[in-house]
């Protein structure tokens, strides 16, 4: 099954901020998120106080000051085919940590072009209200490939590289996201099929170029959010011919890339 992988790097928001919190609630609960339908709290890694999705449910865990997030997902019949992670505190994070967006905020959802206008209308919405510094959608082929590629996860070279859509280049750029996940707010690690991209990285970019590379932009809010998608079609991100879309994408976004050349081989490896 194709799915629909986003992420969102933000920074952390209070267990106090009730209007985030009824934001996020209203998205969440919105048709296109049909498929993530159980709610639950998240402590690290643990999962636990399981309750049917509701508006009412995600405030009252957004608001709960002992965790750290909320999980949705498909539930446990059958197959997982749908999960969203939505961190709220870095209380977690090493004291020294010195990224501007250290939460990483996460939806996987099936791809289904019917209800996908809506679908990039609430994800862009998603992506206000966790005003978010930057972020990456592409499509992957299974539910397990995405919740990869949000995660800033390795994956099985021989196999990724054998699907035309991906090279050794482009799996280091994914994981440049993650390794120097302090320069976020000026920098990404390279192109994806959707991006977000704040105001720290657009001051470094000509809008005109933009326009003429991305076949969709959108300006998302007065803070300088913008959405760009390459393409009108999120499977073509799975076919080989992406790579020659990628590689126009860089030029113009070249002045906000991360540099790879000290990118050692275990980060992507």
């Amino acid at each position: 099954m194709i799915t629909l992988a986003i992420r969102f790097q933000h920074p952390s928001f209070s267990s106090g901020d009730a209007g985030t919190h009824q934001r996020l609630a209203e998205i969440l609960t919105r048709p296109c998120f049909v498929s993530l339908h159980r709610l639950s709290l998240m402590r690290r890694d643990r999962q636990t106080a399981y309750r049917p999705k509701s508006a009412e449910g995600i405030v009252e865990y957004l608001a709960a000051a002992e965790d750290d997030s909320i999980y949705l997902d498909s539930g446990r019949r059958g197959e997982l085919v749908a999960a969203s992670r939505i961190e709220r505190s870095a209380r977690w994070l090493p004291a020294d940590s010195r990224s501007p967006a250290p939460m990483l905020s996460h939806v996987v959802v099936p791809l289904e072009m019917q209800v996908f206008p809506a679908l990039k209308e609430a994800l862009c919405e998603l992506a206000i209200a966790l005003r978010t510094v930057t972020g990456a959608a592409t499509a992957a082929a299974s539910f397990d490939e995405g919740h990869n590629f949000v995660l800033f996860g390795k994956v099985n070279l021989v196999r990724a590289l054998t699907t035309g859509s991906l090279d050794e280049r482009r799996l280091m750029e994914r994981a440049a996201g993650a390794f120097y996940s302090e320069q976020v707010n000026e920098r990404i690690g390279g192109p994806e099929w959707g991006l977000f991209l704040s105001d720290g990285h657009l001051q470094k970019l000509d809008r005109h170029a933009l326009r003429a590379t991305f076949a969709d932009v959108r300006e998302l809010s007065e803070f300088g959010l913008v959405y760009l998608q390459l393409t009108a079609d999120p499977v073509d991100a799975l076919r080989p011919n992406f790579l020659s879309t990628v590689g126009r994408a860089r030029q113009t976004l070249a002045p906000v890339l991360m540099d790879l050349s000290g990118l050692p081989v275990h980060a992507w490896k």
